[in-house]
């Protein structure tokens, strides 16, 4: 349970009925094409939903807002950068609820659904719905917010939507001053919830452009939202909110592909390491768009191919074996000469770029506004090597090869066949979260203290598993396939899956998938 907030109450249903009393609006017949704007008197957030996994809790919680059940009511409960919760009939002035002498603020409005549990963590954003404590099947009318990943939870209650905007918000809700129990000082008032379809539009973002301003000059995008709605709206909104500012290309192949989109590049004192934004791993969204040249589309941030983020690649060339992989947002319009340009900057053997390549900044502006660029002046250079059909996996050099066939030859350790580095320690606690969080089927062993994704890059190259294309290069993260279906994920930092903390050296993680 969330602990310390929420106490059985018998008439509770009794209680929301009350509450809402006889008007209701007409509820939109499409769910998932439909945000909720809380507006609070600190700011509003915007909620989408997951009707295809939590219909009910989805269908209440519109139907209580179209009623204006919502309205007047308090975000009843916070924990400093955890989660805030709201939605209680009780805390509403003058509905029936409240009327109650015996009524306490944070026991109404339960009682109502079944659980629904499903894929969906508490991740930061996650829209969850509280229950009774050690009463299966009790959730209702109220809400909670995660502000950051919270997995204690998962499992416990029904994820039923994410925040889709507002985030900053939502943080800033969390952080106010609360008593012992967890309620605000001064009150949070929830002024209205308002229903409305999914915004922007299709038809307001045939009308958008995206303006990347780099280093190395400028390219204009033309956004696809027939082809991916979902991942289109969140690169908009996370462009608007300012986290492509300052990020940098973190792998290039000469002529062929960019890749971008990397917050890690952010420069030390960025206004961005101090902002809470409104990110969720978004399923793929395969369309039947061609990977022409100038394509622009997510990428994974992992082995889970629904795990697109913020990543995106831009191909260079006419690409058709990249068609259905990854999710097509945009197509380049202009400037694809800047974007081929910055492919040939200097690189590793690996493709990591050599010095700072940055996107300055990306501006999502109408497309009237958007003046006709003057293209480059012509390079003096080589002519152009013809690329390999897809990124080859990185050279290794004699003396990596040499130092990872030795390291190799020290293995004492393969669970599920894989060899285990001989100099990393294996983390029991870590391989048990891994176990209790990653779902069923999944077995995970997880080794750390190694800083240097080069060596492990080198050593299990050399022992036979491939790199997926989509991390060739990338200085934090490597994926590596195996046989019957075993997967090897590297990450560098990594984060402690109880507390959400950062921490150093690699992390080592071999997941078995279900066949």
């Amino acid at each position: 349970m969330i602990p310390g907030v929420i106490r059985a109450v018998a008439t509770a249903s009794i209680l929301l009925l009350l509450a809402l009393g006889a008007a209701q609006s007409e509820v939109p017949s499409d769910p998932s094409q439909v945000e909720a704007v809380i507006q609070t008197n600190h700011g509003d957030i915007v909620l989408v939903f997951f009707p295809g996994e939590a219909p009910k809790h989805v269908e209440l919680f519109l139907k209580t807002a179209a009623g204006g059940g919502y309205d007047g009511s308090l975000i009843h409960r916070i924990i400093r950068n955890g989660i805030i919760q709201g939605g209680d009939p009780i805390s509403k002035k003058g509905s029936e609820a409240a009327k109650d002498p015996k009524a306490k603020i944070g026991t109404g409005g339960l009682n109502l659904l079944p659980d629904e549990f499903n894929r969906h963590k508490n991740l930061a954003g996650a829209l969850g719905a509280p229950s009774i404590p050690d009463q299966p099947n009790s959730s209702g009318v109220q809400f909670y917010i995660c502000i950051t990943d919270q997995p204690q939870l998962d499992g416990k209650f029904t994820i039923f939507g994410r925040v889709a905007q507002g985030m900053d918000v939502a943080a800033k809700i969390s952080q106010l001053s609360a008593d012992a129990e967890g309620m605000p000082s001064s009150p949070v008032k929830i002024e209205k919830v308002a229903l409305r379809g999914r915004s922007p539009s299709a038809e307001q973002i045939a009308g958008l452009r995206g303006l990347m301003e780099t280093n190395s000059g400028k390219i204009v995008l033309e956004f696809l939202p027939d082809a991916a709605p979902n991942s289109v709206r969140q690169f908009i909104h996370l462009a608007e909110l300012g986290l492509y500012d300052g990020s940098t290309f973190g792998y290039v192949a000469p002529g062929y592909l960019v890749r971008g989109g990397n917050p890690a590049g952010w420069p030390e004192g960025s206004p961005n390491r101090s902002k809470v934004f409104p990110i969720w791993p978004l399923d793929r969204e395969v369309s039947e768009l061609p990977f022409d040249a100038g394509t622009v589309a997510l990428y994974p941030s992992g082995a889970d191919p629904n795990s697109n983020l913020f990543y995106f690649l831009m191909v260079l060339k006419d690409s058709p074996h990249l068609q259905g992989q990854y999710t097509v947002i945009a197509r380049i319009v202009q400037g694809l000469e800047v974007a081929k340009e910055i492919s040939f900057v200097d690189a590793s053997e690996a493709g990591v770029p050599s010095g700072r390549h940055e996107i300055t900044q990306l501006k999502i502006v109408p497309a009237d506004q958007i003046p006709v660029l003057a293209p480059p002046p012509e390079p003096v250079a080589a002519p152009e090597p013809e690329p390999e059909p897809e990124p080859a996996q990185p050279l290794l050099s004699d003396a990596a090869r040499q130092a990872a066939e030795a390291q190799l030859a020290k293995v004492t350790e393969r669970p599920l066949g894989v060899p285990i580095y001989p100099a990393a320690k294996v983390d029991k606690q870590t391989a048990d979260q891994l176990i209790k969080y990653g779902g069923e089927g999944t077995e995970a062993y997880v080794h750390t203290t190694l800083d240097s994704l080069d060596q492990l890059r080198a050593f299990y190259t050399v022992a036979g598993f491939e790199e997926s294309r989509g991390t060739v290069g990338d200085p934090g993260a490597a994926t590596f396939a195996g046989p019957e279906g075993v997967e090897i994920s590297l990450a560098s930092p990594w984060y402690d899956l109880e507390t959400g903390a950062e921490q150093p050296g690699t992390q080592i993680t071999i997941i078995k998938r279900p066949q």
